[in-house]
């Protein structure tokens, strides 16, 4: 996955940077520059997070709450 097939996914949900960090894990909010830019490598986890999440987003409308998890839309937290 190239940086700017990353920016491009992460662009498509709207998600910023620093969202798409929180949820592939990410400690510092600069990491996903950094990987966009070409500056540093995803690991491969990620890089499969991510995949997973574009191909479910892709038949299920996600959101990201502000805990950087993934849910459906309009379903209550902890249903």
């Amino acid at each position: 996955m190239t940086p700017d097939d990353i920016r491009a996914i992460r662009q498509k949900y709207g998600w910023s940077p620093a969202m798409l960090g929180r949820v592939l894990g990410y400690r510092s909010n600069s990491t996903v520059g950094r990987i966009e830019s070409g500056k540093e490598k995803m690991s491969a986890s990620s890089v499969r997070l991510l995949t997973l999440l574009d191909e479910c987003a892709a038949t299920r409308v996600y959101c990201v709450d502000k805990w950087g998890a993934a849910r459906p839309r309009g379903r209550p937290r902890g249903q």
